[in-house]
């Protein structure tokens, strides 16, 4: 540490092997640290000459204690994890304001009405913005850290967070091989945030199988409608895959009231996994295999990063987390023996 400045939370962090979050919940006397661990962070402190007090000071000198939120309200997991982040932004002293970007409101303007609040940082959830665009937005407000959620976005001047899409897919078409599959298809993600990645992860999944051959793409998008369409037009006639991947729980959800109000047996006749984990997805009716994601992952990373950009360090580019487990319901199973072929009409 440069002894010339003032011990920081983050050097008492560093010194103690613990997160910036534990030094927080230690200093405010809250539950959240272990016995030994508290007793380890006060030692470092105490080593730092870091005290509270020095910790108040700074952040009276902050310009504002309110992080500013982009959301488009689409995805039932961003919504989540906003509520999510709010929890973890009260407890480090911070407020949230929202500001939503839809089709008649674009991202800069969301984000114009986040800097008149002068919010000392920025988050931006699920952005459609391209990398371009959202590039140019940052450098148009270079004294507030930026931080890009679950976006399609990997610039070395932008912290950006999301799920592993490589490791989500992965997991899901490794499940459906293990069990016997190889016609494994996709439902697309259309325009929505993270359909990009997730199409290169299927197609990279497939490939790691051995699979390129057996790869299809079936247009579709992020809603249950949109589900429900594509398993409208998979019964416009022809041989049925055994398996599909869907691009999230939603469109599976939909997939699978079409196809089994048309007589199409779950997983007999086709395995289906999705994406999320959302609470429909353990209806009985529904079961559905799928890949967990864990808002408060996300959260913590990206507070962690908040918190560092206002400590000063510099923007560290893209960050990929860990998915959640894969979660194994009753809409895989072993592939049938015989393909199917539907009958238009």
């Amino acid at each position: 540490m440069d002894q010339r400045r003032p011990a920081t939370m983050r050097d008492v962090a560093a010194r103690a092997g613990v997160s910036r979050s534990l030094v927080s919940t230690v200093f405010r006397n809250v539950p959240g640290a272990s016995p030994a661990t508290r007793a380890r962070v006060l030692a470092a402190a105490a080593e730092l000459g870091y005290t509270p007090d020095d910790r108040a000071r700074r952040l009276r000198s902050r310009r504002s204690r309110v992080i500013g939120v982009t959301l488009t309200a689409t995805q039932p997991f961003h919504v989540a994890f906003v509520e999510a982040l709010h929890d973890d932004a009260d407890l480090r002293g911070y407020e949230l304001s929202i500001s939503l970007s839809t089709d008649s409101r674009p991202l800069a303007r969301a984000i114009d009405t986040l800097l008149a609040q002068r919010c000392a940082a920025m988050i931006l959830v699920g952005p459609t913005a391209t990398t371009e665009e959202i590039g140019l937005l940052a450098a148009q407000s270079p004294g507030v850290p930026l931080i890009v959620v679950d976006g399609h976005v990997d610039l070395p001047t932008i912290d950006a967070l999301r799920i592993d899409d490589g490791a989500a897919l992965m997991a899901s078409v490794t499940h459906l091989v293990g069990l016997g599959h190889h016609r494994i298809w996709y439902t697309d993600g259309g325009d929505f945030v993270s359909a990009e990645p997730r199409r290169a992860a299927y197609l990279a999944a497939m490939a790691a199988h051995g699979l390129s051959s057996e790869v299809h793409l079936l247009p579709s998008g992020g809603t249950a409608m949109a589900g429900a369409q594509t398993g409208l037009d998979m019964l416009t006639g022809g041989t049925l895959p055994t398996a599909l991947v869907a691009y999230n729980d939603r469109s599976a959800c939909g997939l699978i009231n079409v196809l089994s109000r048309r007589g199409i047996r779950i997983p007999q006749d086709l395995s289906i996994v999705g994406f999320d984990n959302i609470p429909e997805a353990a209806m009985p009716h529904i079961s559905l295999t799928t890949v967990e994601q864990l808002p408060q992952t996300l959260v913590t990373a990206t507070a962690e990063t908040v918190m560092r950009r206002l400590d000063g360090a510099p923007a560290g580019g893209l960050h990929l987390l860990k998915p959640g487990p894969l979660v194994v319901r009753t809409s895989s199973g072993r592939p049938r023996v015989a393909p199917l072929r539907v009958v238009a009409g």
